[in-house]
Formats: structure tokens, C-alpha cells, sequence
């Protein structure tokens, strides 16, 4: 009688891990970010979406954000989990579509979920999709892309951030550089050309892109421009970067800077303002004579009823060649 005991013991706990093993086998449903209720605090679910901004990760903690199709959550992970993460190069970056497991925490309807374990996160990184800069705007936080762009302005917002601007036309962007993204500094020169591979993003109304490591990083060739005849420009061109290019008929300096007069063979002008910052390293600045054509870049603006270029950089400002400024 025992051993029929024993047996039908051994049998029952033998039915129950099996049980328990064909339950965790199968995937858990999945749960939508935008149904999560205060109810269901402390609760293990199941959510999927893209990684949208940077991790932070710092002494055995983790926490990144991820966006489904109408919501976004918080995602945290401790201790023994992070490590693994890190011991195995898993750390989610910007635009990598993730799903994962763990359990709620809500605290006055702010949902967070603290990750299970490391394998309770599985990460795939989409092939980016090529655009222009000015696509960016049609892409959907978290969405992955590769664009060209010119190097505007490279500041450090703090000791491991850098910001990189970059312009193509009028459209710009923002590409944010933390210590772990960061290039040699000498690629990251106002006027070159950059490639960044990334997902998208936006930060107080300025779209950005967000590299995952250096790599996705790299010089580009010039792209090509259009190039509008003076007598083209027109007040629905106002806000607009434009580029022009004309014979100087006047040029003279004003505090701070220096104003040129171009004209077209059409007869028509428009005044390029170019501040000292820029003025001053153009090969031409000091031997610049009536005649000569340049070629300007700039931020079309209207003052006292005539047309200002506002270029930024001295890449903006070019002589033609054949010019006797050359």
C-alpha cells in the first residue's frame, strides 16, 4: 500500500511540474500600455513596444522607457538582472523593438513594471529606414532611420552630453551624444557632413535623432542643394533656408559683421548680413572687390521691406571660381 503511495505521489508531483513547465512555455498574453489600471498593481504582465529615449543605467539599475501603439511605460530592473543585461551586451538602446516581462507597480496612476529576470526581456534592433532630414517629422518616436545632415553647432550640455545640430535645407534635427555615443571630437566640426543611424525622437519641439554607439556615426558627402535666382525670392519664402548667388555691387561693414549687396542677371538684389563670427574667416574677407560673385547660404528674413540672407557659418559664404576674389 505504501509503495502505491509513494507512486501515486511521485506521479502527482511529477504532473504538477509538468504542468507548471507547459504553462510557462507558452507565451503570456500580451498587455496593451494604454489598458494598465491602478487595479492591476502589482500584477505580471507582459507589454511589447520600442525603446524611445536613452537608458539610465547606473550602480546595478536600469530603466528605459517603451511605447506601444497608445501608451508608454516605464521600465526598471535591479541588481543581479542588470548585471546579466551588461555581462551580455543586452542593454536596450533608442529604437529597439523589445518585449518583455515583469511586474507592475502604480502609484497614483503612474505605471511603472520592474523587469522578472534578464531573459524576461527579448530585444531585436530593425534595419533603419533611409530618409532626409526633413523626414524625420513623419516618423514615430522610437522609429529607426539613417539621414544626412551638415554639422550647424556642437555644444556640451553637460559633462557627458554632447548636442550635435544638423541642417539640410531648412529642415534641422538634434543629435544627442552621451560619453557612451560619443566620436573622436575632431568628426564633429560645424560645416562637415554626417551620417547617424538611430531612432527618432523629439525634445521640447526639436526632432532628434538618437545613435545607439559610435558606429552610427560617420562622415558623409555633401548633399545637393537648390540654388534659387534672386529674382525667385518671395515672402512665401520667408523662415526659409535659401541659397542664392549674385554679383557684389555693394558691400560695407556694420557693428559686428558685414552687409553685402548681391544682384542676379535679372537686376534683382537682396542683402546678405553676415555676422563677424562668420565674416571673419572667409578667405575672401579681405580682398573681396565689386563684381565678384559669391555664393550665400542663409535663413531668408525681411527688413525695411528688402530681403536678408542670415548665413550662420563661413561654409555659408563662397566665392565662385573665376571670381577676382580668388
Amino acid at each position: 500500500m505504501r509503495l502505491f503511495k509513494g507512486l501515486f505521489l511521485f506521479l502527482a508531483v511529477g504532473a504538477i511540474c509538468a504542468l507548471i513547465f507547459a504553462v510557462r512555455a507558452q507565451p503570456r498574453p500580451l498587455t496593451a500600455i494604454d489598458r494598465i489600471q491602478p487595479a492591476m498593481n502589482y500584477a505580471y504582465v507582459r507589454v511589447a513596444g520600442v525603446v524611445v529615449g536613452y537608458p539610465t543605467l547606473a550602480d546595478d539599475f536600469l530603466s528605459f522607457t517603451v511605447a506601444d501603439d497608445d501608451g508608454r511605460i516605464r521600465v526598471m530592473a535591479y541588481r543581479r538582472a542588470v548585471r546579466e543585461l551588461q555581462r551580455n551586451d543586452r542593454i536596450p538602446a533608442p529604437g529597439d523593438r523589445v518585449a518583455l516581462e515583469g511586474t507592475l507597480r502604480i502609484r497614483e496612476e503612474d505605471a511603472s513594471l520592474v523587469l522578472g529576470a534578464a531573459d524576461a526581456l527579448q530585444i531585436e534592433r530593425p534595419e533603419p529606414l533611409a530618409i532626409e532630414l526633413a523626414g524625420l517629422d513623419a516618423l514615430r518616436d522610437g522609429e529607426r532611420a539613417v539621414t544626412i545632415g551638415q554639422i550647424r553647432r556642437v555644444r556640451r550640455v553637460a559633462d557627458r552630453l554632447v548636442i550635435v545640430t544638423l541642417r539640410h535645407g531648412s529642415a534641422t534635427a538634434d543629435v544627442p551624444l552621451p560619453r557612451t555615443v560619443l566620436p573622436d571630437p575632431a568628426a564633429l566640426r560645424p560645416g562637415k557632413w554626417l551620417r547617424v543611424t538611430g531612432g527618432a525622437g523629439e525634445y521640447r519641439d526639436t526632432r532628434q535623432i538618437l545613435p545607439s554607439e559610435a558606429a552610427d556615426l560617420a562622415p558623409a558627402d555633401p548633399l545637393p542643394f537648390e540654388l534659387r535666382p534672386i529674382s525667385a525670392l518671395d515672402a512665401n519664402l520667408l523662415g526659409a533656408w535659401v541659397t542664392v548667388r549674385g554679383a557684389v555691387t555693394d558691400f560695407r561693414p556694420f557693428t559686428g559683421g558685414m552687409r553685402l549687396e548681391l544682384r542676379d542677371k535679372a537686376g534683382k538684389t537682396v542683402d546678405a548680413v553676415v555676422f563677424d563670427s562668420a565674416w571673419q574667416a572667409v578667405p575672401f574677407s579681405e580682398t573681396l572687390r565689386l563684381g565678384d560673385d559669391v555664393q550665400v547660404s542663409g535663413l531668408l528674413s525681411e527688413f525695411r521691406g528688402r530681403f536678408e540672407l542670415m548665413p550662420e557659418l563661413t561654409v555659408d559664404i563662397e566665392a565662385e571660381e573665376g571670381s577676382e576674389s580668388e
